[in-house]
């Protein structure tokens, strides 16, 4: 279908990206912050010269590293997966059965889109960004490629997410809008342009999408302009906005038996625009198409100076955050949060009983003035064996000899200290060192590692919690891109990877049959169609 490009998308886009922006700052320079932390950038370059002038070595021993990597490994185990469920009529059973059947249908689609975009390695990334900043994200797109419909269960990339400031349900679903930006080089972004229409020339792409871009920037504050407007900047901004808007879209439905009912020309159900070549499949009686309108998700992407409208037939938006802790803001704190004070405090105690070793095996001198001899000898030899050092009287039987100080060692309770700092990291984290096996006196070994990894053990089930009513979200909207863009005759096919040479399960759906009332026309069956 052929792209409109408008320079007014790209101009609002910027807008708004720039307005997000400045609301995300604050919450984006603590999010990245707590990031390095979590993977051992526990010091920043000022801190790490001012150590080193005192001559204390930045050295991090990185608990948080550690209870993170343990906490994630714990939520991943159980292998989570999207699911369905069928609609229960309790006055039709007919409807009931027919329902269940295409629960079924669905239940093998989303399994089959989970495991097709590696859906373990894409939660694993949204649950690591949880912990890091706060949310994790999940993007479900869909594509048809090589003749089968599916559905794409992304990872996106907190970094690039720009939340409407004033959203407060915990599934972000009554933002105004959501933006998706980065930038990305010109070589790349032509590319792109290239890729979704052909007939842009190279000459055309310069003068409309970068210096295009930059005559849209001229009316906004010099100070808040991207950095790609100025000159010899290689890079232009790829930027989304998704927003919820009341559009029309046209359901299409092969009628004829003659009709190849994999033909459309668009793969998809759901179309936005009539084509001619619809229009007179319409005249000719092979399709039917019927008209919807309400609410529903547009996304506008721009790339540089120009922009175009892309209509998804769906109700919700197809961003799914995991929160960590919900505030009734799309700015959320994560388990870095809470475990970074304390590492700090742990790293200043180390680095404190690394100066006190260091002490403890550097012996001092306390002399009075001009009664050592040779200054230097004695910096020279003063720790070699065997060393002669000289001293003399500055004033004979009144002066005293230099006195020697040695470092005191520090008290076993300084060196508990340590192991009390690791153990409320692991406390607030619900992941305890104890969970290994006992290392108190306690008496009774198994009450006290029973009642600890019952704490621990409900900690990490209030976030899964959490995570599957996020997992259930990324299901709905998968199921609904299914019900919506599925095209009839529709198939799916799954190969049992630890078994290839079984046969591959295929799954078909929307599947077309005679019209029993006109067997010159066709129909979807009831117990195969996804969109009932």
């Amino acid at each position: 279908m052929p792209i409109t490009w408008k320079q007014e998308i790209a101009k609002e886009n910027y807008k708004m990206f720039l307005d997000y922006q400045g609301h995300r700052r604050q919450w984006e320079r603590d999010a990245i912050r707590f990031e390095d932390f979590r993977y051992g950038s526990h010091f920043s370059k000022a801190e790490e010269a001012e150590l080193l002038k005192f001559r204390q070595a930045p050295l991090p021993i990185s608990i948080t590293t550690a209870i993170m990597d343990t906490a994630e490994a714990m939520m991943i185990s159980s292998n989570p997966i999207i699911k369905t469920a069928p609609l229960i009529n309790p006055f039709d059973d007919n409807y009931t059965m027919r329902s269940k059947k295409i629960a079924q249908i669905y239940d093998f689609l989303l399994k089959k889109s989970w495991n097709d975009s590696l859906g373990g390695l894409q939660y694993d990334r949204v649950i690591k960004d949880q912990g890091n900043v706060g949310h994790g994200l999940f993007y479900i797109v869909p594509r048809n490629e090589y003749g089968e419909f599916s559905v794409d269960i992304k990872h996106l990339n907190w970094r690039y997410f720009y939340p409407d400031p004033q959203v407060k349900d915990p599934f972000y679903e009554n933002m105004d809008n959501a933006v998706i930006a980065m930038e990305v080089s010109k070589i790349h972004a032509f590319k792109l342009v290239k890729s979704l229409d052909e007939n842009i020339t190279e000459k055309h792409f310069e003068d409309n999408f970068v210096k295009g871009f930059e005559s849209t920037t001229n009316s906004i504050e010099p100070s808040l302009r991207y950095k790609a407007s100025k000159p010899g900047n290689n890079n232009i901004p790829f930027i989304q906005r998704m927003t919820m808007e009341e559009e029309t879209v046209y359901i299409l439905t092969p009628k004829k038996v003659q009709e190849n009912s994999r033909g459309l020309e668009t793969g998809f159900r759901t179309v936005t625009v009539i084509t001619p070549e619809i229009e007179q499949k319409v005249r000719d009686g092979l399709l039917d198409v019927k008209t919807r309108r309400k609410m529903q998700l547009v996304e506008y992407t721009s790339i540089g100076g120009m922009g175009y409208k892309k209509v998804y037939p769906i109700s919700k938006y197809n961003i799914v955050p995991v929160v960590y802790d919900h505030r009734d803001s799309p700015y959320p704190l994560g388990r870095v949060w809470y475990l970074y004070p304390l590492q700090r405090a742990l790293n200043k105690f180390i680095m404190i009983a690394i100066i006190n070793g260091s002490l403890m095996n550097t012996s001092r001198v306390v002399a009075e003035a001009q009664s050592i001899v040779n200054k230097d000898e004695w910096k020279t030899n003063f720790n070699t064996p065997g060393a002669m050092l000289e001293w003399r009287q500055s004033i004979p039987g009144q002066t005293k000899a230099p006195m020697f100080m040695e470092g005191k060692p520090l008290s076993d309770a300084w060196l508990r200290f340590p192991q009390y700092l690791t153990s409320q990291m692991e406390y607030i984290s619900g992941i305890f060192g104890v969970m290994m096996g006992d290392n108190s006196n306690s008496s009774d070994i198994f009450s006290t590692v029973a009642a600890l990894q019952s704490a621990g053990g409900q900690k990490i089930k209030r976030r899964m919690t959490q995570v599957d009513a996020a997992l259930s979200r990324v299901g709905e909207v998968t199921a609904e891109f299914y019900k919506e863009y599925a095209p009839p005759n529709g198939y799916a096919i799954e190969i049992d990877k630890s078994n290839l040479n079984a046969d591959p399960t295929v799954q078909t759906y929307n599947r077309m049959i005679p019209n029993p009332q006109n067997n010159q026309e066709v129909m979807i069956d009831p117990e195969t169609d996804l969109g009932n």
